[in-house]
């Protein structure tokens, strides 16, 4: 597991060792990280922001959780 910033130049390994990608954010406009583990077919799993929820709608491959709700 990693928890913060990941250096451009090591991206490609993270990824491919992720089995998940979880993106608790608080706030989003557009998530590269999303975008990156979409398009390497990685489940993805992302509180429910207004931006996300349209990337869904949209037929984005992703899960939502409440944000906020730990049980969730």
């Amino acid at each position: 597991m990693r928890i913060g910033y990941i250096e451009p130049d090591e991206s490609a390994y993270w990824f491919a060792a992720a089995d998940l990608v979880v993106l608790p954010y608080t706030k989003s406009y557009q998530s590269g990280v999303a975008i990156q583990a979409m398009s390497r077919k990685l489940p993805v799993v992302m509180s429910d922001l207004v931006p996300h929820r349209e990337w869904v709608a949209g037929g984005a491959g992703a899960a939502l959780f409440r944000t906020g709700d730990a049980r969730d």
